[in-house]
């Protein structure tokens, strides 16, 4: 656990000294939330690769659901366009996020 508090520390150190904001969501968040509606699933198992939501049908990796979930953590007004799996550049396809 050291390790992870220096590689923090050393985070907040540098984006501050470059002139952005480290924002830090709590160990456990999100629950397995989906990332359209909001409503959280009970349970997802770690074998569960895919998260799907039973109210609106959403299916997807559950990573880049809850990679979504983190970005609008951090940026409440995030373009509903921007959930389409693509990279920033818009050139990586859905599915290859390294």
């Amino acid at each position: 656990m050291r390790l992870f508090g220096e590689i923090r520390r050393q985070l907040d150190y540098k984006t501050g000294w470059n002139g952005g904001t480290l924002a830090v969501a709590d160990r456990w968040f999100p629950p397995p939330t989906c990332s359209d509606r909001g409503t959280v699933k009970p349970e997802l198992g770690l074998r569960e690769r895919t998260f799907a939501c039973e109210h609106c049908g959403l299916e997807m990796d559950r990573d880049l659901n809850a990679a979504i979930n983190l970005q609008q953590y951090v940026d409440p007004e995030w373009p509903d366009d921007a959930k389409t799996g693509r990279g920033a550049d818009q050139k990586t396809g859905p599915g290859r996020w390294l």
